[in-house]
């Protein structure tokens, strides 16, 4: 008893000291370890339950990547050391504690950084910790929680979330995670909060790097149709931020809600898919306005078919279909200065999610409809030196929603539907137990949504070592 109580205060105090600590992260313009995000964020170690005593295991790995990128002023180069330290116990096997550091260093090539700063270390933070209890199994023996509904699965402290496909949702926390379980149903419940020095989705209000957000969601799993499993999601977005310096000729506030209904399943043997769709309402202040807010009224979808032939190479074959609806007078997909105008609807799609959109335009999931194709195989898979490798290869195919209004990228500001198309490639390679080595590669063609003066070709280029401990 004594060892759980000082492990507790120990937890406790490290989450206090250290809750604070800021992100002091460049405002760059592309963040291009976004699509490693949610691997990254669930990555945790599991421990062996035992029925009763106390066990503990800690670990971390160090990451160093380079990447060359091009931008409409010039090419250039970036090299971040990414280091992370966690530890987990389990105590009588159903109380689970996690924690997480991260620090971080960028080195750009001399002039090279977005905000003049060429190089930048990252003092430790905390990344993520949380508390995880099963709580009928705790409370009472094994007889009797197996006879009890629901299940109860908690956790709480900052941690990695997500509803659905991630769309509308997939961020860490802090807050509250409930899984509960009945038969045939399984429910997810969040209750969270921004974390207090992460920089917020609008970056026009007079303190953009803080955030006061708070999330209340729900998802529900049915679960006895066979292959096929249906669900419904509901988030509710809060915005309680507070400008500083007070901006008497503007409000701020994008108050948000999200209903989905999606399904994902096998079509047959080695076909899987997954559909699904969200409709956003709310209200919203529009630019050069601080009295009336607007409706909010968009929508997105997503739609993924994966064919996993039985062949050499072990190949898988991914066609993905993404949408969200634009805003024709929006002047920027995710700000209030220079976003939705007076007296319309604003139907630009924002949420608080992640979907993978390529290595080099990345743009967000509003005002843009997008196909893709990819195809990935292990190239080596019967030699000894490379058997943990894959190659891959993915084709995309963007366009706009409304062609009067702008993407992510505010280079695109031609009234013309036609984005781009992008290739990209990847190589990930598991070179020992603790070693891991990746290549990334793409190429952006701009179409006919890029002026003249904005239309070069554009391309990426990043290769990571990552050493676990």
């Amino acid at each position: 008893m004594i060892r759980l109580f000082c492990l507790t205060v120990c937890i406790l105090s490290i989450s206090f000291l250290f809750g604070q600590l800021s992100w002091a992260q460049d405002d760059v313009k592309k963040d291009y370890e976004e699509q490693e995000i949610i691997k990254d964020l669930e990555e945790t170690i599991t421990i062996e339950k035992i029925d009763r005593g106390f066990l503990s295991d800690y670990g971390g790995w160090l990451r160093y990547s380079t990447f060359v990128f091009d931008d409409p002023d010039k090419q250039r180069t970036l090299r971040t050391w990414d280091g992370r330290f966690w530890a987990k116990c389990l105590i009588n096997k159903y109380h689970e504690f996690y924690i997480r550091f991260k620090t971080l260093l960028f080195d750009y090539n001399r002039h090279d950084s977005y905000g003049g700063d060429d190089h930048n270390f990252i003092t430790p933070r905390l990344d993520q910790v949380f508390y995880t209890v099963d709580l009928l199994r705790a409370l009472y023996d094994e007889e009797t929680a197996e006879m009890v509904y629901p299940k109860i699965k908690a956790s709480v402290g900052r941690q990695f979330s997500l509803l659905g496909t991630g769309l509308v949702y997939s961020r860490v926390d802090d807050g509250l995670k409930l899984n509960l379980s009945f038969p045939g149903v399984q429910s997810t419940v969040i209750v969270a909060q921004t974390v207090k020095h992460s920089n917020d989705i609008d970056r026009s209000r007079p303190n953009p790097k803080r955030s006061n957000r708070s999330f209340l969601g729900l998802q529900v799993d049915y679960k006895r149709l066979g292959k096929h499993k249906p669900y419904i999601i509901c988030l509710i977005q809060s915005d309680n931020n507070n400008e500083k310096p007070d901006d008497a000729a503007q409000e701020y506030d994008y108050n948000s809600k999200y209903y989905g209904v999606g399904m994902k399943g096998a079509l047959l043997p080695k076909v899987q898919y997954t559909v699904e769709y969200i409709k956003e309402t709310g209200k919203s202040y529009a630019t050069l306005s601080n009295t009336n807010k607007e409706n909010i009224k968009s929508s997105a979808y997503t739609a993924e078919i994966k064919y996993l032939p039985k062949a050499a190479l072990d190949p898988i074959f991914t066609f993905k279909y993404l949408f969200g609806s634009g805003d024709k007078d929006r002047g920027s997909v995710t700000n209030t200065v220079g976003g939705n105008q007076v007296n319309t609807n604003d139907t630009g799609f924002l949420s608080f999610g992640y979907s993978l959109t390529g290595f080099v335009l990345q743009p967000k999931v509003s005002n843009l409809s997008m196909y893709s194709l990819m195809l990935s195989v292990k190239p080596i898979k019967d030699k000894a030196l490379c058997q943990d490798s894959e190659l891959g290869i993915a084709y995309y195919m963007f366009s706009k929603d409304k062609k009067e209004g702008v993407i992510s990228d505010l280079s695109a500001n031609a009234a013309k539907e036609d984005i781009g198309k992008e290739i990209d490639l990847y190589f990930n390679w598991k070179m020992l137990s603790d070693l891991t080595f990746s290549l990334r590669g793409g190429r952006f063609t701009p179409g006919n949504a890029y002026p003249s003066t904005a239309d070069e070709v554009t391309s990426f280029l990043s290769f990571t070592l990552s050493y676990s401990f």
